[in-house]
């Protein structure tokens, strides 16, 4: 079984005969040759979005038939999907084929009213792009070019989002989006449909339903191999009261980091944070000092605290010393580290964890220096306690996920652990099975 971090299929090609002289290699549209529509429907299903781009040639005049090449922007990582060519009533569907079957079939002896076509995606970093050569496109019937691929969506604060790139100058392009078991699905903010500029990419967006959770497990064929995408996500739910217990790191090497970024990060955490919520704030180095006798609530916890110098240690235990026994009779405690990650891996450090572990409190950083080195005690008690680790740079976001509850407390393929599912997020493995084989089912 080996991992491959995108689901790719091969490239197709539509096989029917056609006279080499009633065909041409273009490289740019000839005069004439114009797209006369385009059409793009999206259907989002599993953590997936199929793409279905449908084009329609037009010739002013009479000639010989031409052949055309047709390229569609895709997202990164994309995978081909379907390729269909139709010369009026007549339409060829794309079977998986080996290089070369396009140039044999389009310099075929024997005519056919019916089309040719082949279809590669290709890409590097985020330049991808889809890639179509089809004939012949004659001037008395319409010629039609339908393809598909397959993109990644992703999930996050419960809504699923696909970025489709800038369809491009030509004629006007009608985005439909359809997204079974999803609510609200919306193109560039429209409701289901849309016509956006062709210089602009398109924003897809649906919701998940509210506090629903579901698993799934999708195969495809790639190649000789089959392809398995397991998912597993949870839909938002509103965080809940709690008291909550913030560490603020004072050391020299947190108070180095930009002011603003760590106001900013508390900032954010208070406003995810219920409002029934009660806040209790210490401030610690190597001694630890209580901002607030009294918890406060979140929207009364002030945003323009100076930290004190308290020495040039970041001690964990000094920090929760100062607490007393205001952890003891907590209601659900949340304690939330504020710094750069670096801890003094003391053995009263790793007692004072083991000890909030034990009191059945979460734990979670918000990382305000990623990169810093971390305690394994610290990593280990976040793991242990359905915490995370947010990195302070990513705002909202960060806060958000430090907030709301974990669904599940662990998720498995197989034997293969995938750590605990938060509210309003998703969890992916794409997998590849060499020959076919049997692939594991996810749980949770």
């Amino acid at each position: 079984m080996a991992r491959t971090p995108s689901i790719a299929l091969v490239a197709l090609v539509v096989l029917a005969s056609a006279s080499s002289a009633r065909a041409q290699w273009l490289v740019e549209p000839p005069e004439g040759l114009s797209i006369d529509g385009r059409e793009v429907d999206v259907e989002l299903r599993d953590g997936l979005a199929l793409v279905t781009t449908r084009v329609r040639l037009a010739r002013a005049r009479e000639g010989a038939p031409l052949e055309a090449q047709l390229e569609v922007p895709t997202p990164a990582g994309a995978g081909l999907a379907r390729l269909e060519v139709c010369s009026g009533t007549a339409c060829r569907r794309g079977v998986p084929s080996v290089e070369g079957a396009y140039e044999a079939a389009r310099r075929g002896r024997r005519p056919s009213r019916a089309p040719v076509g082949h279809a590669t995606l290709s890409g590097w970093r985020e330049r991808w792009r889809l890639a179509v050569t089809a004939a012949p496109v004659r001037h008395d019937r319409p010629f039609v070019i339908t393809a598909a691929y397959v993109a990644s969506s992703l999930t996050r604060d419960g809504v699923v989002r696909l970025t489709l790139p800038a369809p491009g100058p030509g004629a006007p392009v009608r985005v439909r989006v359809r997204a079974p078991g999803l609510l609200d699905a919306r193109v560039d903010g429209a409701a289901s449909a849309h016509e956006p500029s062709g210089d602009a990419p398109v924003e897809i967006v649906a919701r998940v339903p509210d506090a629903v959770s579901s698993l799934s497990a999708v195969s495809l064929r790639c190649g000789n191999d089959r392809c398995v995408r397991y998912r597993a996500v949870a839909g938002p739910v509103a965080p809940r009261a709690r008291d909550v217990f913030l560490l603020l790191d004072a050391s020299p090497s947190t108070r180095g980091v930009a002011p603003e970024l760590r106001a900013e990060a508390v900032d954010a955490l208070l406003g995810a944070l219920a409002p029934e919520s009660r806040v209790v704030r210490v401030a610690f180095a190597r001694r630890a000092r209580l901002l607030d006798e009294a918890p406060r609530a979140p929207a009364d916890v002030p945003r323009d605290a100076v930290l004190p110098a308290l020495g040039n240690t970041t001690a964990l235990d000094a920090a929760l010393a100062v607490l007393g026994d205001r952890l003891a009779i907590a209601r659900d405690p949340l304690v939330v580290v504020v710094g750069d990650g670096r801890f003094a891996a003391s053995a009263a450090a790793r007692a004072a964890l083991s000890s909030l572990v034990a009191a059945g409190a979460e734990i979670s950083v918000l990382w305000l220096v990623p990169g810093s080195p971390f305690d394994d005690a610290v990593t280990a008690s976040v793991t242990a306690t359905l915490g995370v680790v947010a990195p302070a740079y990513l705002g909202a976001e960060a806060a958000r996920r430090v907030a709301v509850p974990a669904v599940a407390a662990e998720l498995r393929v197989g034997q293969l652990r995938l750590g605990p599912l938060r509210a309003g997020e998703e969890r992916v493995l794409d997998e590849r099975f060499e020959g076919g084989g049997a692939a594991p089912w996810l749980s949770g």
